[in-house]
This record gives C-alpha cells, sequence and structure tokens, in this order.
C-alpha cells in the first residue's frame, strides 16, 4: 500500500543553553502544501479570559440527557469559536507569520500555568463526565496541534517546552476514557488523538502507546464485517437519525489517527488496515445512496433522536473523503468516492471554506492536495 511521504523532522539547532533543539516527530507538515489559504486571523487579539469557562474551568451550560440536542449558545458556542481561532492560528504559523507562532506558544503556557482541561467532573458514570472530556479532548487537541505547528517555526526556551510537557501528558491522562465502561465509542477515539499528539510531540512512547493501542483496538472490535463488501461501525451506526453522521465522523478520525501515528514512526498502513477501512467506506457510500442498509443498527436508537429513517448528515459527515483519496489505490472505490452526489456537494463547498475542519484540525485542501480540489 501506498505509504505517506517520509516523516518530516525539522531539527533546528539554536546558540546558547536556553533554547531546545526540535526533535519531536509528529505530524508531517512538509504534507502541507496544498491550499493553506488564511481568510482571517483572530488569534493575535484573543486574550486570556475567553478560558475562564472553557478550557480552565469548565463550565457545562447544559444537562447532558439521552437524546438532547444542543443549540450552539453559551459554552458551546464559545468552544466552537475558539476551536475555530486555533485553526486560523495554525494555518497562519504554518504558512510563516511568526508572531503568531510566538502568541501560540504564550497561550499554550499559560494554559499550562493554569492547569487547562484538568476540570471534567469526576468518573464515567455520570453523563456530564463523557461531554466534559469529550469538549476537553477536543480542545486539547487544538492546542498541541498549534504548538506542534509552531514549535517547528521558532525556538522554545527549554523551561517553558518542559513545563508545557508535564502539564499535557497530565491533561491527556486525566480526560483518558479509557475507564467507559461501554466500551469504546468516538469519545474513546478523540481521547486516543490527544495521546497520540502528545506521545509523538513530546517523545513519549508510553503516551503514543497508549494512543495507538486505543486506536488498534478500535479498528479489532468496532469495524464489523458484514459481508464481503461491507463493514459497519455498529457503536456510531446504532445513533438512530445520526448513524450516517456518526460513521462518517468516526472514519474521518480513525484516517487521521493513521496519519498521526504513521507519522511518528508507527506505520499503520497495511492490507488489514485497508480491508477494514475500504469496506467501512463501501458500507458508509451504499448507505448514504439506500438508507434501509443501516436501519438494522440505526433501529435502536442509542442515544438518538428523530426518526432513524430519516438519516441526518453534514459536511463534516463527508470530511474523510480527502484523506482516504490521499492514500488509497482502489481504483473502484475512489471512483465510486467521486461520483457520490453528497461527495461531490461536500468537495464543492469545501473549496470556498476554510479551517472547518474541527475533527482533523486543519483545514483538507491545505495537507491532501490533489484532484478532489478540481473535481466538479
Amino acid at each position: 500500500m501506498k505509504k505517506l511521504s517520509a516523516i518530516l523532522v525539522l531539527g533546528l539547532l539554536w546558540c546558547g543553553t536556553n533554547f531546545t533543539t526540535v526533535e519531536a516527530k509528529s505530524y508531517n507538515l512538509g504534507r502541507a502544501t496544498g491550499d493553506c489559504k488564511l481568510t482571517k486571523n483572530l488569534f493575535p487579539t484573543m486574550n486570556y479570559d475567553v478560558y475562564e469557562n472553557t478550557f480552565i474551568n469548565l463550565k457545562l451550560d447544559f444537562k447532558f440527557e439521552s437524546g438532547a440536542t444542543y443549540r450552539e449558545e453559551g459554552l458551546l458556542k464559545n468552544w466552537y469559536l475558539i476551536e475555530t481561532i486555533y485553526r486560523e492560528a495554525t494555518v497562519s504559523c504554518l504558512t510563516g507569520k511568526k508572531q503568531t507562532c510566538k502568541k501560540i506558544i504564550e497561550h499554550t503556557k499559560y494554559l499550562a500555568e493554569n492547569k487547562a482541561f484538568f476540570n471534567n467532573y469526576g468518573g464515567p458514570d455520570n453523563n456530564d463526565w463523557y461531554e466534559a472530556t469529550f469538549i476537553n479532548n477536543h480542545g486539547i487537541s487544538h492546542v498541541l496541534f498549534a504548538y506542534w505547528v509552531a514549535s517547528q517555526k521558532i525556538s522554545i526556551d527549554e523551561k517553558v517546552k518542559s513545563k508545557i510537557s508535564k502539564w499535557a501528558i497530565k491533561a491527556v491522562k486525566r480526560n483518558s476514557t479509557a475507564r467507559r465502561p461501554q466500551g469504546l465509542n468516538n469519545h474513546s477515539l478523540n481521547s486516543a488523538k490527544a495521546y497520540i499528539l502528545a506521545g509523538g510531540i513530546f517523545n513519549n512512547e508510553k503516551i503514543l502507546s497508549n494512543g495507538e493501542k486505543t486506536f488498534k483496538k478500535y479498528l479489532k472490535k468496532e469495524f464489523k464485517k458484514i459481508n464481503d463488501e461491507h463493514v459497519v461501525l455498529p457503536i456510531e451506526a446504532e445513533r438512530g437519525s445520526r448513524g450516517l453522521y456518526y460513521t462518517g465522523r468516526t472514519i474521518n478520525v480513525m484516517l487521521f489517527l493513521a496519519t498521526l501515528l504513521t507519522d511518528s514512526g508507527r506505520d499503520q498502513y497495511n492490507d488489514k488496515f485497508f480491508e477494514k477501512i475500504d469496506n467501512s467506506i463501501n458500507f458508509m457510500l451504499d448507505a448514504d445512496v439506500d438508507n434501509s442498509l443501516i436501519y438494522p443498527w440505526a433501529k435502536r436508537n442509542k442515544n438518538a433522536f428523530g426518526d432513524y429513517k430519516k438519516q441526518i448528515t453534514d459536511p463534516a459527515t463527508y470530511a474523510w473523503a480527502p484523506a482516504y483519496l490521499n492514500i488509497s489505490k482502489n481504483s473502484k472505490l475512489n471512483t465510486k468516492i467521486y461520483s457520490n452526489k453528497n461527495i461531490k456537494n461536500y468537495f464543492l463547498n469545501e473549496r470556498k471554506k476554510y479551517n472547518r475542519s474541527r475533527w482533523t484540525l486543519i483545514d483538507s485542501k491545505c495537507v491532501h492536495p490533489g484532484k478532489w480540489t478540481k473535481s466538479n
């Protein structure tokens, strides 16, 4: 199978003893050769106050209930906005704006000093714990990814890097979903994403291995073969009207985790991986056309709302397509992807918008250039 380009390790040697040499392995920034476009950058003007009831003293202003819908207001509105600003900052730094890079380091240091992401409401028997760890893991991932990019662009004081490293490792441990009694789900994968980023960035093999273990366990246990052509993700497919919605997101984050692990020196692109990913995508495409294929699971309506026979999708449902097309040699499946009406619409809309890739932290056009960006 096609491997991604060799790991890019930018070793920056700085004079004196106050600065550290960059040795970390994580995301291959050399792949970011596509449309890395910045439409705006609010990060330089963002002050620390935004973290008070979000990243530092997280306060849920809604009560999680099975089947609840969330209005994007209050905490969620602020959380989404902060994450969008971090994605803008990441692209700004990546494309050479060193002032933004410095600001990212300053914000990360502030979060470390204020024990950000440590508050998550106790244990897995508390429904709010799931929401808090989900929010925290997304937030941690955005901050760590921005920090990773900045660390490759500017020098960092060794004491500051040590402080950030210790905080980051503790933060991902505090938000581990390994204790989840019901087993793995997309929350688990977002926790794994934080582990893999922290492990790769700070050269912590144990933390990296913990994230890899979750990734491999999910691939082994949650991708269920139902026939020669189809693999279903039951834990996501059973989410009622959002069965396809969660399936698409989960395939997306699995592809991103495979990329992070491979870039960190742990190649995931073996035949077993592609067999399961290919067949899960084939199921996704067929069920997208004929929703009845997902009904045997969706009718369970786990943590769901609405009519399971009316599947809800949005752009993020199809966000896995660029990452998959970038690594796939399955020409038959690739053709099927390009011919899917909803994916065509996704490609069309993505060419007009930037920095929306919340689940994979950076705009797909920036890191997955290719035919899909020009498809009709």
